[in-house]
């Protein structure tokens, strides 16, 4: 496995061939997903469901999580929500998983992440069903790999992964 060199802002990085190549492609793949739009509610329906939202759970959203929930609920078939800890990830989360609800149902959402601690405190702190990435892409372990993929892909609208930057490969 050779390594590629590329420099960015005058700082050379150095990759494993393998790596750069799967992670190009899945550079191309999000670009194109965040390209593609299915709105879930017009703005003001979201700022009042955002509303909603915030007196069911006592709490009020910062401008910063009013913002990134609008911006979700516009509908990007693929997006991502980062901050540091403490920041609200889990709140615009759980909001945008009420939006995601009012559109396609409780049943067509489903979270998941790397363990199966994570995705105990997905399913505590969001209440939707969740699942360990393993469980949910039904890895095979005599084949060794998942059988769920793009030739037989999920049944759910909408999934949540967690901790997304703990994922490789």
């Amino acid at each position: 496995n050779t390594l590629i060199a590329y420099v960015y802002d005058d700082i050379q990085y150095n990759f494993l061939r393998e790596t750069c190549v799967k992670e190009a492609f899945l550079y191309e793949k999000i670009i194109s997903l965040q390209k593609q739009y299915t709105p879930l509610c017009e703005e003001h329906e979201a700022l009042e469901y955002i509303k909603e939202f915030e007196k069911n759970n006592n709490m009020k959203l910062s401008d910063e999580q009013n913002k990134a929930v609008l911006l979700g609920s516009r509908g990007a078939k693929c997006f991502a929500i980062a901050g540091s800890a403490g920041t609200g990830k889990t709140s615009v989360s759980k909001c945008l998983l009420g939006l995601f609800e009012k559109k396609y149902g409780r049943e067509n959402i489903i979270c998941c992440a790397l363990s199966g601690v994570a995705t105990a405190r997905i399913r505590k702190q969001s209440g939707y069903s969740a699942s360990t990435i393993h469980s949910l892409l039904a890895y095979d372990i005599i084949k060794k790999g998942f059988t769920k993929d793009e030739n037989d892909p999920l049944d759910y609208a909408v999934i949540l992964l967690d901790e997304a930057s703990m994922v490789d490969n």
